[in-house]
């Protein structure tokens, strides 16, 4: 009798816990793990307007501006010819990050 409540007992337990995979990484919502693979190459200025050049993880060639906000969350807080500063999102450690060219 003792065996199957334990046993009831551990379903119950795995059931509440989601029954996560204990050898897979925590989902990165945040996608922190990219951002040593991207690169800042520079900017363009063209009156007040300041164009950014980034290389993403996948080497693909991207163009952003301040206030933008990219697919993966991150949003360009600050862009100068000398570095580029974003945001990573709430909760995301670190909250920032920057880039110097």
């Amino acid at each position: 009798m003792k065996a199957s409540r334990s046993v009831l007992l551990c379903f119950c337990l795995l059931m509440l816990t989601g029954m996560r995979d204990p050898f897979r990484p925590p989902e990165d919502r945040c996608r922190i793990a990219e951002l040593s693979q991207w690169r800042y190459q520079g900017a363009v200025r063209k009156g007040e307007r300041w164009t950014g050049i980034l290389k993403d993880s996948q080497q693909k060639w991207r163009r952003v501006e301040e206030g933008q906000t990219l697919e993966n969350g991150w949003t360009i807080v600050h862009l100068t010819a000398e570095a580029l500063t974003l945001t990573t999102g709430k909760n995301c450690a670190p909250p920032q990050w920057r880039w110097l060219r």
